[in-house]
């Protein structure tokens, strides 16, 4: 039985300033009241309630956002986000315990969260990012939403985008793509909330059961391996940590996303290596009986939803959205794409060197290795490299040295 709901709107325009019924903001509250209303009453979630205490419509100027309270078994936090209407001003997310956050009408009607002490602060959960958080106005635009009410893996999921192609790929024409995701942390009384992006923002309850930022993400995983665009499943967040005298370290625990997401990138650096991808957005990849939907453009970073095909007829939409499956701006396939299906779990401080390589180097590509489909296209791949000493393809060139081989290999391999 499925517990996933899923939906399509689009629109002439996205106008985030707007309050009226069928606007970008009173969209986003409306499907996030109602996902909340549903959480809060699953029987054993009496401790890990979710309340929105201010939204679009409390704000006194052009700013937006919101406060959201985030219960505890041992007490509540509020996530302070507010943010301004242009990409270039600065956005604020912060974190900390509801008993400091003042309703006093500051901040274009959000209030105050106070920063106490170096153990009891308002924590800033921007992580260096800060143009992940505003969403963007799109003429034309679109609206996709999703969400999982199964107890204890629950999820919901919220994109703005464009729909123009070919997309503008310094993201400024026809506004920015735009994704929130809140998701329950497995086995736990917490919620993460997350902006992905390039540089992933947001927060999630650490093993201290505080709310603090996020401190690192699999989801930024370099692209210098040579591939240029991957998605994988997987993807990790982790937090911070404080002790009594409010010292920060990293916490060594790590959150896995909900399994139905795939996180990658879209580029090798700076490099733009597939002109193409600015006319491949909401693409669909059949895979194993199940489809994938890139939720949007993959601009930098980019999202994929995973949906079992056999669900798929049966996954119910909110009045006034389309189903995903009845959605026409769909379109199959997606070229250059590596798929790494369980990314493996591992931090930067502890990897060890492999060939004078950063091993995070070879991850994604190993991986890929052992997927079935793209299995295949990798041996056609180093096939063309040649073996040590044939001269490459054509007899021309180096061939693939007998020494530094391009993969990792065991001792006597």
């Amino acid at each position: 039985m499925t517990v996933m709901l899923a939906g399509v709107r689009t629109s002439s325009a996205l106008d985030w300033q707007s309050s009226g019924g069928s606007a970008a903001y009173s969209q986003f509250f409306s499907r996030l009241l109602a996902f909340i209303a549903t959480v809060n009453a699953t029987p054993g979630n009496e401790s890990c309630q979710l309340a929105v205490l201010k939204r679009n419509t409390d704000a006194t100027d052009v700013r937006r956002g919101m406060v959201l309270r985030l219960s505890t078994p041992l007490e509540d936090w509020v996530l302070h986000w507010v943010h301004p209407v242009e990409l270039w001003q600065t956005p604020t997310l912060l974190v900390g315990r509801a008993k400091n956050w003042l309703d006093d009408g500051s901040n274009g009607g959000y209030g105050s969260l106070l920063n106490v002490s170096a153990t009891d602060p308002a924590v800033d959960c921007r992580n260096g990012g800060g143009s992940v958080m505003i969403p963007s106005s799109c003429s034309p635009g679109v609206l996709l939403w999703a969400q999982d009410t199964t107890p204890g893996a629950e999820w919901w999921l919220f994109h703005a985008d464009s729909t123009v192609m070919p997309f503008d790929p310094n993201g400024e024409a026809n506004g920015r793509p735009w994704t929130f995701l809140l998701f329950r942390q497995p086995g736990t009384d917490g919620w993460c909330v997350l902006f992905p992006g390039t540089t992933p923002v947001g927060c999630l309850l650490n093993t201290q059961l505080h709310y603090e930022a996020l401190s690192s993400s699999t989801l930024s995983l370099s692209g210098s391996f040579g591939l240029a665009r991957y998605a994988a499943r997987g993807a990790v967040v982790s937090s911070n940590i404080r002790t009594a005298a409010g010292v920060v370290s990293v916490s060594e625990r790590l959150w896995p996303l909900p399994p139905d997401f795939w996180m990658g990138r879209t580029t090798t650096g700076s490099d733009w290596a597939y002109p193409e991808r600015l006319l491949q957005q909401f693409r669909t990849i059949d895979l194993d009986g199940s489809r994938l939907f890139l939720i949007g453009r993959p601009w930098f970073q980019m999202t994929w939803l995973q949906v079992q095909l056999a669900d798929l007829p049966l996954v119910p939409t909110a009045s006034g959205w389309t189903t995903f499956s009845a959605y026409s701006g769909w379109t199959a396939g997606m070229t250059d794409l590596v798929l790494v299906d369980g990314l493996p779990v591992f931090e930067y401080d502890t990897i060890q060197p492999l060939n004078g390589t950063d091993q995070a180097a070879y991850v994604p590509a190993a991986q890929a290795m052992l997927h079935p489909l793209q299995r295949a296209a990798f041996i056609e791949l180093l096939e063309q490299q040649g073996g040590p000493g044939d001269g490459g393809p054509g007899g021309e060139g180096g061939g693939r040295p007998a020494a530094g081989v391009l993969w990792p290999r065991g001792a006597g391999t």
